[in-house]
């Protein structure tokens, strides 16, 4: 895919059906899209939660961050670096608008695929060699990521929705974002929407157990190395095989 001319009218319809294809919490997702100058607005469906604390404001930020990374990368697999801007308006999650045309990296273009069309059908890594391209992937976000195991126990969060759960052989993963601003959630979702497309072009599902996750519930059900990071912004993700394995 090459870099090409876009309108504001092109703009909103490509970046609304990537951020509907975007992983997201069961039920209404929170936010919704509006065309801004040269370029598309995600806001919040009550005005107050993009800045408020109660648990609704978190999760639509969290899912806005999932559908903002998702146009994100349907800019860029259209040769477009996208410019991501948040004024701080009450309402107001980010504007994103195409920027400087660039070739779409292999990786983008890779990550389009799978927003639009799943798991790569053919590629199929092990859950467990996958790990590290999801860490990067997280990290990019500017969020951590870890292996852990669940104990039985309490739901961890909301849970969010998902047309297949991983089968067979799988890995449990928590994603931790640090800090207390309104804009933590927001990084969380796209760290999670990019986990997911990376998990996606190895092949493999990634489910989203639990975001925002419950830190309290967490450290009562977590083991592992990554038990003892959770701060206030994390989720859980299973990532396994979308399909049984004939090997």
């Amino acid at each position: 895919m090459t870099a090409e001319p876009m309108t504001p009218q092109g703009v909103l319809p490509l970046v609304t059906e990537a951020a509907r294809a975007a992983v997201a919490p069961e039920g209404a997702p929170g936010w919704f899209t509006t065309q801004v100058e040269d370029g598309v607005a995600l806001r919040t469906v009550a005005r107050r939660w993009s800045q408020a604390a109660e648990p609704p404001a978190r999760l639509a930020r969290t899912a806005g961050g999932a559908a903002l990374y998702a146009a994100r990368i349907a800019l860029a697999a259209h040769g477009r670096r996208a410019v991501v801007t948040t004024p701080g308006t009450p309402g107001l999650i980010a504007v994103v608008r195409p920027g400087v045309a660039a070739a779409p990296r292999p990786a983008e273009r890779a990550a389009y695929a799978v927003l639009r069309h799943g798991p790569h059908p053919t590629v199929r890594l092990r859950p467990r060699a996958v790990v590290p391209h999801v860490r990067r992937a997280a990290e990019a976000e500017g969020a951590w990521l870890g292996v852990v195991e669940l104990r039985p126990g309490a739901t961890l969060g909301p849970h969010w929705r998902t047309d297949r759960e991983p089968v067979g052989e799988s890995v449990t993963v928590l994603l931790d974002v640090p800090g207390e601003s309104p804009w933590v959630e927001v990084q969380a979702g796209q760290a999670i929407q990019a986990v997911v497309l990376t998990a996606g072009a190895a092949g493999l599902h990634a489910a989203v157990l639990a975001a925002p996750a419950d830190p309290a519930v967490l450290r009562r059900r977590l083991t592992g190395p990554g038990a003892a990071v959770c701060g206030r912004t994390v989720a859980v993700l299973v990532v396994g095989d979308p399909v049984p394995r004939r090997d």
